[in-house]
């Protein structure tokens, strides 16, 4: 993205912050953690404590588009989250029963 694109994504996501608590459905955060374009330590961890129950997962030594570059980590990073979203929905199953 540009740089006036950026500047649109960061007034956007500012605009919403006050918003992020209200966000119930499974989350999952995957940052790289060489990210140069979003800092990772100020904004992902940032939004992973903002969102209830969401997932964060840093990949080491990966950048920005880590999903791009580094397909494989990400897609395991990816399923990771949704096992332990599975394993807690038959948690939640096997307890209504």
């Amino acid at each position: 993205p540009s740089a006036e694109e950026n500047l649109m994504l960061v007034d956007a996501a500012a605009r919403f912050e006050h918003r992020y608590g209200e966000i119930t459905i499974p989350t999952a955060i995957i940052a790289g953690e060489a990210d140069d374009i979003i800092e990772t330590a100020k904004h992902s961890v940032r939004l992973h404590e903002q969102i209830p129950e969401s997932a964060l997962r840093v990949l080491p030594g990966l950048g920005h588009m880590a999903h791009h570059y580094e397909p494989v980590p990400f897609a395991e990073a990816v399923h990771a989250i949704a096992a332990r979203e599975a394993l807690g929905a038959a948690r939640e199953t096997l307890r209504a029963d």
